[in-house]
């Protein structure tokens, strides 16, 4: 038991001379900075706090701007990259497995991309369904070349307006559900359009769908999850010469 203790005092005492050793050499090193400035070891002892601080503040701005930097150029890749560019369309079609030559392809799945707009695709005029739904889209644009479309889904996006259709002739089925839109517009010159999906909009008069009247080609009808409760749109309903199904 007397060993122990004495081994533990011998411990206890070398920690003390390791501080005291420690305390030491920082005090050298602070007497010395001060006999290379002239100036007294108090003030040599604010000084190297002070260089301290400056290191520190200086590397937290290099370590800021680093990660700043880092951000933008993920940013600018992201923005690239959820951009509809000619590449983009073609690393789809590569991935899909569809044809290289884009006038080839007669379906083009671009859903579930990030797209915010329609662009480039001019060369796809041989188009016959465009699948384009849970993007961010905001506007229904840039369609001119798809003259041969017949089947155009634009669900879960952010469109306001149904407008920039006139150049689809052919198209017959039209999903444009949960999307923003007050007016059902602009569809009239659809002469061949059958299908008309607008669910989970912003419709709430009869006003707001009297366009429909004006495109007697529709025979399947889907207004559900809108906010119409106007009696007077069953009247405008029963108008509507080919309308077999209405949700």
């Amino acid at each position: 038991m007397e060993s122990h203790s004495e081994e533990s005092y011998c411990f206890f005492i070398w920690s003390i001379v390791l501080k005291a050793e420690a305390i030491s050499h920082a005090q050298k090193t602070i007497n010395c900075i001060a006999l290379i400035s002239g100036k007294t070891p108090e003030i040599s002892e604010y000084a190297l706090r002070y260089f301290f601080f400056c290191l520190f503040f200086v590397l937290f701005w290099v370590c800021l701007c680093f990660f700043v930097c880092l951000f933008l150029v993920f940013f600018c890749f992201c923005f690239h990259y959820f951009r509809m560019t000619k590449k983009v369309l073609q690393d789809i079609c590569k991935q899909q497995k569809l044809y290289m030559t884009p006038y080839l392809n007669d379906t083009l799945y671009l859903h579930y991309k990030g797209f915010d707009c329609l662009e480039n695709l001019e060369e796809y005029t041989g188009l016959k369904c465009l699948w384009l739904e849970c993007n961010g889209i905001t506007k229904i644009e840039n369609l001119e070349a798809q003259t041969e479309l017949r089947c155009l889904y634009l669900q879960l996006n952010l469109i306001k307006k149904i407008e920039n259709l006139e150049p689809l002739q052919k198209l017959d089925s039209l999903n444009i559900s949960n999307n923003y839109i007050k007016t059902i517009e602009n569809l009239s010159c659809l002469k061949v359009l059958q299908t008309l999906q607008i669910a989970h909009n912003k419709l709430e008069t009869v006003e707001d769908i009297q366009h429909l009247q004006e495109c007697p080609s529709i025979s399947v009808l889907d207004l559900s999850h809108n906010n119409l409760s106007d009696p007077a749109i069953i009247t405008l309903l029963e108008t509507m010469p080919n309308l077999v199904s209405q949700i």
